[in-house]
């Protein structure tokens, strides 16, 4: 999977969603948003993009104030799990929103559902549609892996722990797992998002995890636009999208990724290395590249943390009730 935004080419370094919404004026007959009282399918992106984004540079922030602040890491470590609730529940919306943008391009009585889930109603207004979007989002491998964590905690009542891997002069690596427990009511990182690595409890980096979710923004994002021009096609209409200059989101996105990079370690996870594949997100000449595998080049800027000593800190609270955590990345003895 590629996604390349070109400043010169595009207008803007948001995404072909953005372009494609901003093509279409408040009285574009295309578009039906008034009969179900929604907002303009513009509108609902830029709401849900924002809050997406603003939580994720936010997380970017405090993560950047950690690391030349590391002594205050316990004591601050729970605000850092309020932040990736957030991120967590920030991106689920928007995924949801774009269920209203698709409904914004049919008349009410394009749909036998009168329900209010609008999954729900495009599914019925076309199901071959909604099975391909569905489609889509399945090959972005890590998107029901997000999409379920955040069920778990909003749902279900889950919590994170956060950890620090220290590889002595090597630098330190801040990353969090969502609980769980085993048989004997220890917490430990939940199987369910967790896999074991040679019979070792696992977590996920922050360095994995912000490359991840902002690049699962962008691959959703191009998967609602196929969706969009296929929905135009089928209804038989000629429509052009025009490239859209949007300069202050471009400084915005650039300040992101220029912060993304000052955020992450050189390290990623045991496992991440190894098994878990990393999404490559550079910007280079006003050129924004979007690519999962990442190429190998890029893979030569992480460390294994395999090759050199480590020393692992939980920065977990306890509740009064539970005894002890579960080692990560420690053997399991079996």
């Amino acid at each position: 999977m590629k996604i390349v935004r070109d400043l010169s080419e595009d207008g803007n370094l948001n995404t072909s969603l953005y372009n494609l919404l901003s093509n279409f004026g408040e009285s574009s007959q295309l578009l039906y948003y008034s009969e179900h009282k929604l907002r303009h399918p513009l509108a609902i992106y830029n709401r849900g993009a924002s809050q997406f984004l603003n939580d994720y540079k936010r997380l970017i922030d405090f993560i950047i104030y950690d690391y030349s602040n590391f002594d205050e890491f316990n004591t601050r470590s729970f605000a850092r799990y309020g932040l990736l609730r957030a991120i967590f529940g920030s991106f689920a919306s928007f995924i949801d929103d774009t269920y209203s943008i698709f409904k914004c391009f049919y008349a009410t009585d394009e749909s036998s559902y009168r329900g209010k889930y609008n999954s729900r109603w495009f599914e019925k207004a076309n199901p071959k549609l909604y099975e391909r979007y569905d489609t889509y989002k399945r090959n972005i491998d890590t998107l029901s892996t997000f999409s379920e964590i955040n069920n778990e905690l909003k749902h279900a009542n889950g919590r994170m722990s956060t950890l620090i891997i220290n590889a002595n002069y090597r630098g330190k690596s801040i990353g969090f797992f969502v609980e769980g427990l085993d048989d004997n009511g220890q917490i430990i990182p939940n199987i369910k998002f967790h896999k074991s690595y040679r019979n070792m409890r696992t977590a996920f980096s922050l360095t994995w995890f912000l490359y991840e979710i902002l690049a699962d923004f962008y691959f959703v994002c191009d998967s609602v636009t196929k969706i969009i021009e296929q929905i135009i096609t089928d209804k038989g209409i000629v429509f052009q999208s025009t490239s859209i200059t949007d300069d202050t989101f471009s400084e915005s996105l650039k300040d992101i990724v220029l912060s993304l990079e000052s955020a992450c370690t050189s390290f990623l996870y045991y496992d991440e290395y190894e098994t878990r594949p990393m999404t490559q997100i550079t910007l280079l000449n006003n050129i924004l590249t979007i690519q999962k595998p990442a190429t190998k080049t890029f893979m030569k800027r992480f460390i294994d943390l395999n090759t050199v000593p480590c020393q692992i800190t939980l920065g977990a609270s306890g509740d009064g009730m539970s005894k002890s955590y579960g080692m990560v990345y420690y053997e399991i003895s079996v």
